[in-house]
């Protein structure tokens, strides 16, 4: 079976109880059937009491419960799971057990990519070059760019047209008044969805510097992250158009970009209103955010669904999304 993997799945360390953040809160852990069945047998007594306490069904899905603070019910104070604690990895639930890996397996193929929410994989896309494998029936492996696989050519190739006509555009006026404008925009959109949902990364402090006019402080945010801030959108693209081909490989060209970017300009929406409130960012607080945004896009059916509302009626000309990225 051939496999196209992202390099970084190969190399991935949990930083287990050195993680700056958790993967248990911000989402509804969902627990299938044979690990609740495990659950049900599982000794010591104690430890399925306390599981089976926190667990509840909704139809035909069962999810560990969450505090009022988004975390699950499972986690420690200091940060690890009690399940993990008092038994072992291959005891937990399949959604704890290979998160962050996300996996498709076709007729030949193999898939291999991981979630962003991650702090490790945010650190990677911040700080080195996305590259990915490919591997053949005979062992061999490729390491390729994103544009070099087959399967995203598609959106790779539209990607790059909006791109060269977004360039275009940009070169006859500044887009600064057009960016500020789509900051508010965003900024309002994400405080309106909010009611709706309550697995998410996100929070109304997080946009409280538009509540009021920091446009003076647009230009000095530019300038000061436009290198970080080019690497991020070629890396981005380059790890989130095929990690959004893999898991949904019938999505159509256009909605497979438009998410991508969109999921670019809402971080930098975020990343401005911290520049303003904290007046500099390091870069814990850029992975920091890219976690709490890939949380929000991807994590959670009500928040996913929210932001696809968002960007389906966000711009009239698809074209603006690459515009305000750039």
């Amino acid at each position: 079976m051939e496999a196209v993997i992202l390099e970084k799945y190969k190399l991935f360390c949990c930083l287990a109880g050195e993680c700056p953040s958790t993967c248990c809160s911000g989402w509804r852990i969902a627990v299938g059937k044979k690990d609740v069945r495990r659950f049900q047998e599982l000794d010591p007594e104690w430890l399925r009491r306390d599981i089976l306490s926190n667990l509840f069904q909704r139809e035909e899905q069962y999810y560990f419960k969450n505090r009022e603070d988004g975390s699950c019910a499972m986690l420690d104070t200091d940060g690890l799971c009690r399940i993990q604690r008092n038994t072992s990895e291959e005891t937990l639930c399949n959604t704890c057990r290979k998160y962050p890996r996300l996996i498709r397996e076709g007729d030949t193929e193999l898939y291999l990519s991981m979630a962003a929410s991650c702090p490790v994989i945010a650190r990677y896309l911040l700080q080195e070059e996305v590259f990915w494998l490919l591997s053949n029936e005979s062992g061999e492996i490729q390491r390729v760019q994103a544009k070099d696989l087959g399967f995203v050519k598609d959106v790779w190739d539209l990607c790059q047209k909006q791109f060269a006509a977004a360039e275009e555009l940009l070169e006859k006026a500044t887009n600064q008044n057009v960016l500020y404008s789509c900051f508010e925009k965003m900024a309002d959109e994400i405080l309106n969805s909010m009611p709706v949902y309550q697995e998410n990364g996100l929070s109304a402090k997080l946009l409280e510097a538009l509540e009021k006019d920091c446009f003076v402080y647009l230009e000095d945010f530019i300038k000061e992250y436009e290198a970080v801030w080019e690497r991020l959108v070629r890396n981005y693209l380059s790890y989130r158009i095929p990690s959004r081909r893999i898991e949904f490989p019938s999505e159509a060209v256009w909605d497979c970009l438009l998410w991508a970017q969109g999921e670019l300009f809402l971080f930098r929406t975020l990343a401005f209103c911290r520049h303003v409130q904290n007046g500099t960012l390091s870069e814990e607080d850029f992975a920091d955010l890219l976690q709490r945004v890939y949380r929000f896009c991807a994590h959670g059916k009500k928040s996913v669904d929210a932001f696809g509302r968002i960007l389906s009626d966000f711009f009239k000309q698809n074209l603006l999304w690459t515009y305000v990225i750039l």
